[in-house]
């Protein structure tokens, strides 16, 4: 049969329900406009082997959780204008891929999602051509990333004469990339020497904030390096961001700049327009600056009364300050001052300028049940200098309040800082748990710190002490930076797990301090990018993700990073716990660098995990685990079974990797062993114990 060139259009104004993807193939002189595309299986529209074609007014939105739900993917067309749309997904908002040429976005509004990409290119040593690309005047609020490009090792081609110009970037995670070391794969992708040259690239007129320090990274390859990189004409409104570079030659205004191998570009805090490099100094007017401008302030910068004051931050802007006592704080840790705390938040919320409401030091301040809501009408910093302590008895709390002692709900540009204290005074209810007295009825307890619904927050240099139960849980949330906290409690006191996250995305944990009687971390359901760093853990029960998919439940954590942690006599290290019976997945997950000194279960994937009084039946349904990597893992093991892979029979774990492990039983007692059900895995240098012989099914 004789083939056919078409040309057609798609304009209607209703709504396009996608039981399954748009997909548009050998169409030229093609229009598709003024549409709502919702809720596709995956992604939304498709353009494949086109040539002129014109997208316009298309409203494309999934919830932010959905995955693999790009908006417009093209890929092999040439030709293309997209204008006037708006991408809110759950990936990229737009996925630019090979051969693609002569492509031209502009007024564009993107997020949530993964923002505007260009790849991955040259997968599995492939070809990959992408040429003239514009991307114009596009806004993009809390996505992951910014103006990115994306390639494989291994690969061959171009990517090249590549705009990325006026874009107004709110709140995003990685503003400009460039990866030439993509690796979508649960084991590191090996060195090769190909790639695919990135040239001729211009950010240009680039503006906003960036929720990590790492603002604009260009990690090109080591054998075939980008060049003719160009950052012209921008200029950012805060400080504390940062740049890397590998193997990237660009050029700003017509000054060439040659990075070395690595080197690292820092942010100088002051006028948000200097580079630094180690043997000299670049002036340049192109940044993207983080959202974290870090205000440095103490109590004698600090008014006592209900001022403005001048902070000594980068920006040098005026910061209102009140003070709990001013509204009625009594703070000698005997009268109720939970509706001083309220009036002194309620104010603050509503003041047009940056706000503080500070709890001055050397005081402690009786604090019953308290919520504290957003939005606020500007950015707030919630200033512990002093010590926040919870009321001695339980009957302070009603069956509405039990679950809760200090609750921030819905605030945006949230900082709770200080040096100060957050005392649970927890020992009443730890006497009367059901974990400690089996007599006794299974109650309720509170979370001293629960952060709900809240976006850009920072939680830092803090110490939570004796909670009820949990001492801080994080919960649907986007975009969390923790760090420098210390956390403690007695190791006998039930469930007072350190840091619990749930259903929240973009999360940093640093260069914290944890040691409870539970959990130091809890990682549960709709944890996504989640990055944990430099933490010390013990006594406690470790470093869990889970337990998921109780009663039956479907439950999801994807991309999870817990690195260069040191465990010191507790339960577990490194820990996965699922039910039977639930659904759903746990996978890219990464534990690496850490030491255990003393610790029971060093290593475990447990998949028929059960904490009920009686035994749990069996179920064929759980969650699956795949693409996990445990990496340079050292130390002692308190059991003799020091690594443990208990997955499921029903739906066994994929892509398990053991990657530099060492792991010897403690005090010399003989040799550590591994054991294994239901496990599909793999090993990398040297594993000690040596793990399974075989995968079993049991």
């Amino acid at each position: 049969m004789r083939s056919q060139d078409c040309s057609g259009n798609i304009t209607r104004g209703g709504m396009v329900p996608m039981t399954n993807k748009e997909n548009i193939g050998k169409h030229f002189i093609l229009k598709v406009e003024n549409l709502k595309v919702v809720n596709s299986q995956q992604i939304q529209i498709s353009v494949e082997d086109c040539t002129d074609v014109k997208m316009s007014r298309l409203s494309i939105t999934a919830p932010e959780t959905a995955p693999n739900t790009d908006g417009i993917h093209i890929t092999r067309s040439r030709d293309v204008q997209v204008t006037d749309c708006t991408i809110k997904t759950g990936d990229d908002c737009m996925s630019i891929e090979d051969g693609t040429k002569n492509l031209h976005v502009k007024n564009m509004v993107c997020g949530p999602g993964h923002g505007i990409s260009i790849g991955s290119l040259g997968d599995h040593n492939s070809e990959a051509h992408v040429n003239n690309v514009t991307v114009d005047n596009v806004r993009l609020y809390g996505t992951t990333n910014g103006a990115r490009i994306k390639t494989w090792q291994g690969g061959k081609g171009s990517a090249k004469n590549i705009v990325f110009q006026n874009m107004v970037m709110d709140n995003v995670w990685n503003p400009i990339i460039i990866d030439q070391n993509y690796c979508d794969s649960s084991t590191p992708c090996k060195q090769q020497k190909s790639a695919v040259e990135v040239s001729n690239l211009l950010f240009k007129n680039i503006r906003g904030t960036s929720a990590s320090e790492e603002a604009i990274v260009l990690h090109c390859s080591n054998s075939v390096p980008c060049h003719g990189i160009t950052l012209s004409q921008s200029h950012c409104q805060g400080s504390n961001a940062k740049s890397t570079c590998q193997n990237a030659e660009w050029k700003k205004s017509g000054v060439s700049v040659h990075c070395p191998v690595v080197s690292k570009i820092d942010l100088e805090l002051m006028a948000c327009n200097v580079l630094l490099f180690s043997a000299y100094v670049v002036v340049m007017s192109f940044f993207l600056c983080s959202v974290h401008a870090k205000v440095n302030m103490n109590a004698s910068s600090l008014t006592n009364g209900d001022d403005s004051l001048r902070g000594k931050s980068s920006l040098e802007s005026k910061k209102a300050v009140f003070d709990v006592r001013k509204h009625g704080a009594y703070g000698d840790g005997q009268h109720d001052d939970t509706k001083a705390l309220s009036k002194a938040w309620a104010v603050a919320c509503s003041s047009l300028q940056p706000s503080i409401v500070l709890v001055p030091k050397g005081k402690r301040y009786l604090t019953k049940h308290i919520t504290l809501s957003g939005p606020c009408k500007s950015s707030i910093t919630f200033m512990i200098e002093g010590t926040l302590v919870a009321p001695p008895t339980r009957s302070d709390w009603s069956k509405e309040t039990i679950r809760h002692w200090i609750m921030f709900n819905g605030v945006i540009g949230l900082t709770v800082d200080g040096g100060g204290t957050v005392d649970g005074n927890g020992k009443i209810w730890w006497q009367n748990s059901c974990k400690t007295n089996a007599k006794l009825a299974c109650t309720e307890s509170p979370t001293a710190l629960t952060f709900y619904s809240c976006s850009n927050l920072k939680v830092e240099n803090l110490k939570l002490l004796n909670s009820q139960q949990i001492h801080m849980s994080v919960e649907d949330c986007t975009n969390v930076r923790i760090s420098g906290l210390t956390i403690t409690a007695p190791g006998t006191s039930p469930n007072t797990d350190g840091i619990h996250i749930t259903r929240s995305k973009n999360v940093q944990v640093t260069g914290c301090t944890i040691k409870t009687g539970d959990d130091c971390m809890s990682i549960e359901d709709g944890t996504e990018n989640l990055h944990v760093k430099n933490m010390v853990c013990g006594p406690g029960h470790g470093i869990s993700i889970g337990s998921l998919g109780d009663h039956n439940s479907e439950a999801h954590v994807n991309n999870v990073t817990i690195g260069t942690v040191r465990l010191y006599g507790t339960t577990n290290g490194a820990r996965i716990k699922t039910w039977q019976g639930g659904r759903g997945y746990a996978k890219y997950i990464v534990f690496q660098n850490m030491i255990m000194e003393n610790v029971w279960n060093p290593v475990i994937i447990d998949q028929n995990y059960c904490d009920s009084a009686t035994p749990c039946k069996k179920q064929t349904s759980a969650v699956q685990i795949s693409n996990v990597v445990f990496k340079n893992i050292r130390g002692t093991s308190a059991s003799k079974e020091a690594i443990k892979l208990d997955c499921s029979r029903n739906v066994p774990c994929q892509g398990i990797t053991l990657n530099d492990v060492k792991l010897t039983v403690k005090g010399g007692g003989g040799d550590a062993k591994s054991t294994c059900r239901n496990a599909k895995w793999k090993k990398s240098g040297t594993v000690v114990p040596q793990p399974c012989a075989s995968t079993t099914t049991v």
